[in-house]
């Protein structure tokens, strides 16, 4: 009962308004200064841990003394902004002894930029070979025969929409840009592609990989990768039902041919 009293303090920060306490039960303030705690927990040796919001995890001592400075400092890294930040902390099992602590957060765009040293792609997307542009919105329209608001690709409703065309050891450009209304985590099947600016800024520290980039309404990204697999690889977003809905395109080499049809009879059905 303690214990819950004084994870409550902690929360808060101060000591609880003025109210009847239920038995057993203590009001005692912990520590102060916090910056959105959202999360704590307990060690074997009664330490406690705080996780703020902003990325930043401190200690109180057994004693009520406050560490001066945090345990983690992921403040430079951290995404902070609307109901992202550090969201998720935990200690190993064996903390104690193996000092092993897990941290679930959203990484800041800027930090993906510009964090690290640049180095080699081993292309150069300043000479590509094919630029593409992939603009996700939304319209009226029809999508098997039914009425509504669907996802479109360059303003196309799906099957209409584009096929991007490549041959095998070109270097792709695409331009990605999200006017939706909705957030979506973009995957391109079969290739890494690298991420050169977000919203026209461009990327400068080390190189950021990437499959899947979650595309935010309003904003966009410029890519590029090697046409280095031959196949007819979808491009669509990661949201099933997205996807079912309509926003999938396709990445095709020149060249290479398959017996599936949208439509067709090769029972080759849809999410």
């Amino acid at each position: 009962m303690i214990l819950r009293a004084l994870v409550i303090a902690c929360l808060l920060g101060s000591a609880l308004p003025a109210a009847a306490l239920p038995p057993s039960f203590v009001e005692e303030p912990v520590a102060s200064g916090w910056d959105a705690v959202l999360g704590i927990t307990f060690d074997g040796a009664g330490n406690l841990y705080a996780c703020e919001k902003a990325g930043r995890v401190w200690i109180v001592h057994p004693d009520g003394t406050k560490h001066p400075t945090p345990l983690i400092d992921l403040s430079e890294e951290v995404g902070d902004w609307g109901d992202h930040g550090l969201l998720g902390f935990a200690l190993d099992p064996d903390f104690l002894n193996n000092g092993h602590i897990y941290l679930l957060y959203v990484v800041d765009r800027h930090h993906l930029l510009h964090y690290g040293t640049p180095a080699p792609l081993g292309f150069d997307p300043g000479h590509a070979d094919r630029r593409f542009e992939y603009s996700i919105g939304r319209r009226p329209g029809f999508l098997d025969g039914r009425p509504g608001l669907w996802w479109s690709i360059n303003g196309q409703l799906f099957p209409d929409v584009p096929m991007y065309v490549v041959q095998e050891g070109d270097v792709v450009r695409m331009h990605i840009q999200n006017h939706s209304r909705a957030v979506h985590p973009m995957h391109l099947h079969g290739h890494h592609a690298v991420v050169l600016a977000r919203d026209g800024e461009k990327a400068t520290g080390s190189p950021w990989w990437i499959d899947s980039l979650d595309v935010a309404s309003g904003h966009s990204y410029d890519i590029a990768f090697v046409a280095d697999n031959p196949g007819i690889w979808m491009d669509h977003c990661h949201n099933l039902p997205h996807a079912a809905q309509g926003l999938v395109a396709h990445l095709m080499y020149a060249g290479v041919t398959e017996p599936y049809r949208v439509g067709g009879d090769k029972d080759n059905q849809p999410e």
